[in-house]
């Protein structure tokens, strides 16, 4: 009875194996795009702090000439 059955649950967990296989590749694909996203954003983000820094820095060297 179980000789009967093992191949065919042999062959199942192969299958089930291959098809999680196939989705992870998915999943990974779909997570590399992610990360490049959220890189880029943060590059944006950092761009932004650095020229609002910039911007600020700007204003106290103005406000310090006007004073001074």
């Amino acid at each position: 009875m179980i000789e009967d059955i093992l191949p065919f649950a042999a062959l199942g967990f192969i299958t089930v194996v291959i098809v999680m296989f196939a989705f992870g590749l998915k999943r990974g694909s779909r997570m590399q795009d992610t990360n490049a996203r959220i890189e880029e954003n943060q590059r944006e983000a950092i761009a932004l702090n650095q020229r609002q820094v910039a911007a600020l820095e700007r204003i106290a060297t103005a406000l310090e000439n006007r004073n001074g």
